[in-house]
């Protein structure tokens, strides 16, 4: 069935340049009906261990390998998420009203401002 619904994700890879703007913790909508990470045997370990992995569910509701919700490749320019962060731009766009009431902008934002200040 199609869920929409919140999640919480760490960062991971630290460096990236699609993550500088954001805090260790925040969190993202996830929507979609069965998408997750599957890996061969193994392999998500391996990511993990290579430094791929940008992204993980703090609370891993997908059944996603390691946990895993964005993967980066070796040299930081590429990355693919599951969560949506373009249904987090605003403020308006989360499910408390009084989400950081000071911030201009939702998370999803800083993740594509961190990408477009990487490149410029």
């Amino acid at each position: 069935r199609f869920e929409c619904l919140w999640a919480k994700l760490v960062k991971v890879a630290k460096d990236s340049p699609f993550l500088q703007g954001l805090p260790d913790e925040f969190e993202l909508p996830s929507a979609h009906a069965e998408g997750r990470l599957v890996t061969r045997p193994g392999d998500a370990e391996k990511y993990l261990a290579a430094g791929y992995v940008a992204l993980q569910y703090a609370d891993n509701r997908d059944g996603c390998a390691c946990s895993i919700a964005g993967l980066q490749d070796a040299t930081g320019r590429a990355m693919g998420l599951m969560p949506h962060p373009e249904r987090f731009l605003l403020p308006r766009h989360h499910y408390d009203k009084d989400w950081a009431a000071h911030e201009d902008w939702g998370w999803g934002y800083f993740l594509f401002k961190s990408a477009f200040d990487a490149l410029k």
